[in-house]
């Protein structure tokens, strides 16, 4: 019987040494007779510091699952004790002195009882459940945060059994819906009824494709009828998460987003875009008009300075005419040569200006051709450079591989004068910088809508277009002058630095190559010119330029005798041009009436080795009088002089028999 006993405490020993589980027996009087080491362990004790002590109710730093202090008659060994039946799986919370830490057991107790019920011992075994017990903490507070998120965010958790076709949506979905927050359970033909009638064909469409698996996952957006009424807008999205074997769906989850407060700012924002959209057209209309008006204001004062140029030019010519003459009368007299040579300075200012006037007014000949900018910039750079002051300096940046332009390389050339020249004014005798900046934009029609003034070059021709920049650093401009820089004759300099024509020439010459040019300015801070070319079509779509028309015989020199018919209605410069004719030794037969003059060839056609005839005249034009002298005598030579020869009379004149064109 002792051998008995002693293998069985041996192998009770054994088994509470080894096992994982923490092992205390203690007395009906609490205290505690046996401990395994894992026991010890797990409280953070030795065996001293435990065996003989009282029941952890008095002792030990002890706590509910809750976190709340063991009253002694809750605790599970005086529960035992009290009334001899055994606790399970109470959560004790253990404080570790030599670790300072709190370790969580799950503690179980059984009696042992003497043969009249009473209870002798009790055996306390409990297992750490510390991680499990932090890893439910952690899944608690991710829930609890989830369910914060959702509240924050206004989503709503759904789940559709098919089987049953229950549908079960979480409190937010009330929430949505303007009810009492509660969780739902409904079915899908009652929830459905809640969807606009506008809304439930598409719903219904989008979750049968889900179900058959046509689209991995269901998403749409719909209102919802609402407590008061009222729509709810919903962005629904939801899945399969379980099918039966044969594939056929079971369940369904997903989400509602209330985006109600979305769809109210979107339309906000699409009527708000709407209102912007047709404030910048009528803004972009306005600009039109301004444009239009602009450009027929600037047509009407062209077309006024042209029909006063050309009539100044015959005055002018007479003046310079008769100058030259009064200079051979006046022999050696310095007081006549004198004024005669301040007659003359006058006199070739007066015509240069004229020249302007007429290259504003484009009434001057256009001949345009393929070239690049580039060249001809660096070209007027070269040229520039030797006539700025050493203070202004000239920058030049051109890109690479630009497109050609069809343009008169006189008529550019002169407008890079003019804005360099302007630019260096601009700088009132102070150091500066004049930059011309030289690329291509790819005009397309927001950028035409960004400027409203590039809208007429994208009409005819979008696509590449070069833009010329000239900026200088000078005094600037301020919103007045902006707004008259382009008229003629309006100048901020004095009468003898400037006419006022210099921009609008360059306003004239750019319209007139079917381009636009803009300016920027404030005062103090310099302003910037740019020119908006389009770029010339393909080599092959280009025609190729008429030809002038042929003499049709070589020009004979004056000589003395040669016999001129001369026909201008201007009685001035018939009296001249008669006057410096005879000097050279010709015989000259001057008329002002076209018909007197032809009645003077038909008297004797053969007489004449010459015919020089005005062409802008009342009743028959010089190419009419060239025509009608065809009729009389074909081989004889006719001469047409203008002040404005342009594209038309130049192709006009060949066939009229003309072999001259005299400017």
């Amino acid at each position: 019987a002792r051998e008995k006993l002693r293998e069985s405490e041996e192998l009770y020993r054994t088994l509470s040494e080894e096992i994982h589980v923490g092992v205390i027996i203690q007395s009906a009087a609490g205290e505690v007779i046996l401990c395994n080491p894992k026991a010890l362990e797990l409280l953070g004790v030795t065996a001293d510091q435990l065996l003989g002590k009282t029941s952890p109710t008095s002792d030990w730093d002890v706590i509910h699952e809750d976190g709340a202090p063991f009253p002694g008659a809750t605790h599970p060994v005086s529960q035992v004790i009290a009334n001899g039946r055994p606790v399970r799986d109470v959560v004790m919370g253990v404080h570790r002195p030599n670790t300072n830490d709190r370790v969580w057991l799950l503690v179980n107790a059984d009696p042992q009882l003497n043969p009249d019920g009473s209870v002798r011992q009790v055996l306390f075994t409990f297992a750490d459940i510390t991680e499990r017990k932090q890893a439910q903490a952690a899944t608690d507070k991710a829930v609890q945060r989830l369910q914060i998120a959702l509240e924050g965010s206004q989503i709503s958790v759904w789940e559709f059994d098919l089987r049953t076709h229950e549908l079960w949506l979480d409190a937010a979905w009330e929430t949505f819906l303007d009810h009492p927050a509660a969780e739902t359970r409904t079915t899908a033909l009652e929830l459905i009824a809640l969807v606009h009638p506008k809304d439930r064909r598409r719903v219904v469409a989008a979750a049968i494709k889900t179900l058959k698996g046509e689209t991995s996952a269901y998403v749409i957006d719909h209102r919802v009828q609402t407590a008061n009424g009222g729509w709810c807008w919903v962005h629904s999205r939801g899945r399969v998460i379980e099918r039966d074997p044969a594939g056929q769906p079971l369940r369904m989850s997903g989400t509602n987003t209330n985006i109600t407060r979305h769809k109210q700012d979107e339309a906000a924002r699409a009527l708000l875009e709407s209102q912007l959209q047709e404030s910048h057209r009528l803004e972009a209309i306005a600009s039109l008009e301004a444009q239009l008006r602009e450009s027929q204001k600037m047509e009407a004062i062209g077309t006024l300075a042209g029909g006063i140029a050309h009539d100044f030019n015959n005055i002018l010519a007479t003046i310079l005419g008769n100058t030259e003459l009064a200079r051979l009368d006046a022999g050696a007299s310095p007081l006549a040569l004198e004024s005669l040579e301040e007659i003359h300075k006058a006199a070739t200012r007066a015509r240069d200006l004229v020249r302007q006037i007429l290259s504003f007014s484009r009434r001057q000949p256009t001949v345009r051709k393929r070239l690049g900018l580039a060249p001809l910039l660096q070209e007027s750079a070269r040229l520039l450079r030797s006539t700025l002051p050493a203070r202004v300096t000239l920058e030049v940046h051109c890109e690479a591989a630009l497109p050609a332009v069809m343009a008169d390389a006189t008529q550019i050339q002169q407008v890079l004068i003019n804005l360099a020249t302007n630019a260096m004014q601009a700088m009132d005798g102070k150091p500066g910088r004049v930059r011309f900046h030289l690329d291509a934009v790819i005009l397309d029609a927001e950028m035409a809508a960004e400027h409203p003034v590039l809208h007429a070059i994208h009409t005819k021709r979008p696509g590449p277009t070069l833009r010329l920049a000239v900026s200088d650093n000078g005094s600037g401009m301020d919103a007045a002058t902006l707004g008259r820089v382009f008229e003629p004759f309006f100048t901020t300099k004095s009468v003898d630095e400037g006419t006022g024509l210099g921009l609008s020439v360059v306003h004239g010459i750019v319209q007139a190559h079917d381009g636009v040019i803009a300016v920027s300015s404030q005062p103090g801070r310099g302003a910037t010119f740019t020119l908006y070319l389009p770029a010339a079509e393909a080599e092959s779509d280009v025609p190729e330029p008429k030809p002038g028309p042929a003499p049709a015989r070589p020009l004979l020199s004056l000589s003395s005798g040669y016999k001129i018919l001369y026909l201008d209605d201007d009685r001035s410069l018939v009296f001249l041009v008669k006057r410096l004719l005879e000097r050279r030794g010709c015989q000259v037969s001057a008329h002002t009436n076209q018909r007197e003059a032809l009645d003077t060839l038909r008297a004797d056609p053969d007489s004449f080795d010459l015919v020089v005839t005005d062409y802008n005249m009342p009743g028959m034009s010089g190419l009419d009088v060239a025509r009608e002298v065809r009729t009389i005598r074909p081989d004889l030579p006719v001469a047409v002089a203008s002040g404005f020869i342009d594209e038309v009379l130049s192709a006009n004149a060949e066939g009229a028999g003309v072999c001259e064109l005299i400017f």
